[in-house]
């Protein structure tokens, strides 16, 4: 998002000097990695990973060895592991996604008032005799080790038995509707709401977008029937943490507040 701004401010020649760039906390499309190198006439981007509970960085890509779409490989004394989701303690091969676990001196000890009563729950899953820090984060890792982030594993749905990806969702449509001209930071939000005892999709949007567009471009691309959005949702703006992702907390009290959904 803040790089975003950057480039949308640059001038003719303003990154000229740039060679390397480095982004972290939310996906990277594919739309900045192109407008960096043009900008800066032939620049690398470079994506990484990481969260605060580990110091923060997990993984980098490495300008020597830089994937676009993916946030690289674990730093040298950072250990990582991929299990199911259904089954923590069963480690996956490399293609598959899965839950991703860390090990390291950059891992923190717990939380505060951690085990407590009424306080927070231990975030660490016992792997082959040895704590690892949950991040709760969806990865999969190819034969090299460069892993690709597959979405937060609460921003997954189950409809008709099928794990539906709203993050998923989110960057087929974020492909073809974009913001217009001047305007920065997130256009569109998927997320799943409880209407009248049923999980539906809906998008939040600040484009004048209708529902039958966005469910033909999701059937364009592929996604299954159930991948169906039930409603759209037009905002002058969608609410922004500070970091500048999309809060789905307020999204949804919105939602509420409206007689929509909880």
């Amino acid at each position: 998002t803040f790089l975003d701004g950057m480039l949308r401010q640059a001038r003719p020649g303003d990154l000229a000097s740039l060679r390397v760039a480095f982004v972290g906390a939310e996906a990277c499309p594919q739309r900045l990695y192109d407008d960096f190198a043009r900008l800066s006439g032939g620049g690398l981007l470079c994506e990484g990973y990481g969260v605060t509970e580990c110091s923060p960085v997990i993984s980098l890509n490495l300008p020597t060895d830089a994937r676009t779409g993916t946030i690289g490989q674990p730093l040298p004394s950072v250990r990582t592991a991929i299990v199911s989701v259904q089954k923590p303690r069963q480690r996956l091969a490399a293609g598959e996604t899965g839950l991703l676990l860390v090990r390291g001196p950059n891992v923190f000890g717990g939380y505060l008032g951690q085990g407590s009563d009424g306080g927070p729950a231990s975030p660490f899953l016992h792997l082959d005799g040895e704590d690892w820090y949950c991040t709760g984060d969806l990865v999969r890792a190819d034969s090299d080790g460069h892993m690709t982030f597959a979405g937060r594993r609460e921003r997954f749905v189950k409809l008709g038995g099928e794990m539906i990806s709203l993050p998923q969702m989110e960057a087929v449509l974020g492909r073809h509707f974009m913001a217009p001209a001047g305007q920065e930071g997130p256009v569109l939000a998927v997320d799943a709401l409880e209407e009248e005892g049923q999980t539906v999709l809906v998008l939040f949007t600040t484009l004048p977008l209708e529902r039958e567009q966005a469910n033909a471009v999701l059937r364009e691309e592929g996604l299954s029937a159930l991948y169906m959005l039930r409603r759209v949702r037009r905002l002058a703006a969608l609410p922004l943490l500070g970091s500048g992702k999309v809060d789905y907390r307020s999204l949804r009290a919105l939602a509420m507040q409206e007689g929509q959904g909880v």
